[in-house]
């Protein structure tokens, strides 16, 4: 979920959590993270690619498609981001 993911990022000091006001701001290395991410793979801060997993993996967990076939199409878009194709 969001908050699984927020309460990681919290606890691996990507973001940094006010417990007194719940206000969650970057911290540094996760400013330094995001800025390399968006100068050389910008598609990875694309919401509709994180869409387009999330919707992948329901098909897998509904037997809609193999795990296989899914990892398939993850290792290809790998690929062609890290070859710069």
């Amino acid at each position: 979920t969001r908050a699984e993911i927020l309460n990681k990022l919290v606890k691996i000091n990507y973001l940094a959590l006010n417990k007194k006001t719940q206000i969650i701001t970057p911290s540094l290395l996760g400013e330094m993270i995001f800025d390399v991410v968006n100068s050389s793979i910008r598609s990875l801060l694309n919401a509709e690619l994180t869409a387009s997993w999330e919707k992948g993996l329901t098909l897998v967990a509904q037997g809609d498609i193999t795990e296989g076939e899914y990892m398939g199409k993850l290792e290809g878009f790998v690929a062609r981001i890290t070859n710069g194709l």
